[in-house]
């Protein structure tokens, strides 16, 4: 679990990253929905390249804080990164959100969704 600081820290940094990268990741959500891969896009913002979803942003080309891989519902599902129970509570959530970007940051210590304004 982060403390206050640390998350504080991830926020402040995240948000520095999407001020570079936040039309790419958009027209990545885009795709996702036009293309009918998923109606719930999520980006994995990692310190570290995961295998999950498909990288889109690399920190080291662009120079900034955090990688972002696309992936979505389905495939966290499947991974069991959301269990199944949960997978209304996340998709009625997910829908107060639809002019955000949904970003799942990976940390040395745990993992956490957040919705962020693009």
């Amino acid at each position: 679990m982060m403390t206050e600081d640390q998350r504080d820290e991830v926020l402040r940094t995240l948000h520095e990253d999407l001020d570079i990268c936040k039309n790419l990741l958009w027209t990545v959500k885009e795709q996702i929905l036009d293309n009918d891969i998923s109606n719930y896009p999520i980006f994995v913002a990692s310190s570290e390249v995961l295998d999950l979803g498909k990288l889109v942003v690399d920190k080291e080309s662009m120079e900034i804080n955090w990688y972002f891989m696309a992936s979505h519902l389905e495939e966290f599902a499947i991974k069991q990164i959301i269990a199944e129970d949960k997978i209304d509570s996340f998709r009625k959530v997910y829908k107060e959100h639809l002019d955000e970007l949904c970003i799942f940051v990976m940390t040395e210590n745990s993992g956490d969704f957040v919705f962020l304004p693009v």
